[in-house]
């Protein structure tokens, strides 16, 4: 196996999934592996510079050349290489776009971050820490970044469909469903099992040229199973890990009481498309 700490800026572990669906737990754990997630994280460790570029209005309908420049733009600010006078200029632009739903002194902070306070970061040492990110909007991109970063290995967090139609975390939702589902946000478990189906549809769709670097975590057997489980993930990441932090990490795997709280609500009722992609991650319709 490839020794832990070694890294390369086109090998990024990336972590996506719907809002909701247990992503940070899955974060922990590539931490523990000795993965480098990021210094400007929120406290789900998400990587708040790639919400800066990418949580944009209209940005899923943007030229290709767009999105690569932008995620080259990340990648050299997350790994400490030299930033370009283009690099400096998109930061600059997005500070001052009117497209991002963050006010001008989150952005502003975020910009600041990238552009002085590197100096902590531990892949200034070459071959120190392997690394990558964690914000559940990834997902929206795993084609350009695939193309982008060609070595990627992508890991998309799911919990069942059922349980997150009736999720207290609408962010996603909220802000990408008009333009996924092509009608308005609505608060509502039909909705959110709508956007849940749309959104796994298109990343399974869209992971084909690369599955042999994706994997479909599910977060449920995860929680059920948690060592088992884990080493799956390790070997998928090609990473070692001993006995004592397979232990330690799958104690920080905890059973939520949200897993199956569809059961206490009216019954959804899918769609034979919906039913197939239900499937298709592995749940099914009881």
């Amino acid at each position: 196996m490839p020794n832990r700490n070694t890294h390369s800026l086109d090998t990024p572990i990336i972590i996506g999934g719907v809002g909701g669906s247990g992503t940070r737990v899955v974060a922990e754990i590539i931490q523990s592996l000795g993965v480098f997630i990021g210094n400007d994280l929120n406290k789900s460790l998400d990587n708040l510079a790639f919400t800066f570029f990418f949580k944009q209005k209209g940005i899923l309908e943007a030229p290709p050349c767009k999105l690569h420049s932008y995620i080259n733009t990340f990648v050299r600010s997350q790994t400490n290489a030299r930033l370009t006078h283009t690099d400096i200029l998109a930061i600059i632009r997005t500070v001052l776009s009117g497209a991002s739903p963050h006010s001008l002194p989150w952005k502003v902070k975020r910009a600041k971050f990238m552009l002085r306070q590197r100096s902590a970061n531990p892949l200034t040492k070459q071959h120190q820490h392997r690394w990558g990110w964690k914000e559940p909007n990834s997902h929206f991109f795993i084609e350009a970044l695939n193309k982008a970063l060609p070595n990627m290995r992508y890991i998309h967090v799911i919990r069942h469909g059922f349980d997150m139609a009736f999720s207290k975390n609408q962010n996603q939702a909220r802000f990408w469903g008009p333009y996924l589902l092509n009608k308005p946000y609505e608060p509502t478990p039909s909705y959110l099992f709508d956007f849940w189906c749309t959104v796994n549809q298109r990343v399974i769709n869209g992971s084909i040229p690369f599955k042999e670097r994706f994997y479909l975590l599910n977060y449920d057997e995860l929680c059920k199973n948690p060592v088992p489980e884990t080493i799956k993930l390790a070997n998928f990441l090609s990473a070692e890990i001993s006995d004592d932090e397979l232990i330690s990490l799958s104690k920080k795997i905890k059973f939520p009481q949200s897993i199956g709280r569809h059961k206490k609500h009216p019954s959804l009722t899918p769609t034979k498309k919906q039913l197939k992609i239900l499937e298709q991650c592995g749940y099914y319709y009881e």
